[in-house]
């Protein structure tokens, strides 16, 4: 297990959640053959007290060294960032956290 994850959420706009998830495929296998991220995960949040509320998806990115994020952010990730056809710009909403595992004893 990687101590490290990077986490995007995404609020994606209902019409394009299907061409979206199509294109995040490819975008997943293009982030992990940086060699920098071990795998990644996807998930789908849906609201339980707010049908109304806008799904969102979450991407986690794990990887063992510290190092790792800090070279994605400052070699690729404004290329990666760039490469999202422009139909998707203005329809999504990012957050992005780096997660460090806490010990509990």
């Amino acid at each position: 297990m990687s101590p490290f994850y990077y986490q995007v959420k995404i609020q994606v706009a209902p019409d394009i959640l299907s061409d979206y998830l199509s294109w995040l495929k490819v975008h997943i296998d293009e982030m992990l053959a940086l060699g920098l991220f071990e795998e990644a995960s996807i998930f789908k949040a849906q609201s339980i007290g707010d049908p109304e509320a806008q799904e969102s998806l979450t991407v986690f990115y794990a990887y063992r060294q510290e190092q790792n994020l800090q070279t994605y952010l400052k070699e690729y990730a404004p290329r990666m960032r760039s490469s999202m056809p422009e139909n998707f710009q203005g329809k999504l909403h990012f957050e992005r956290y780096q997660l460090t595992g806490v010990s509990v004893e």
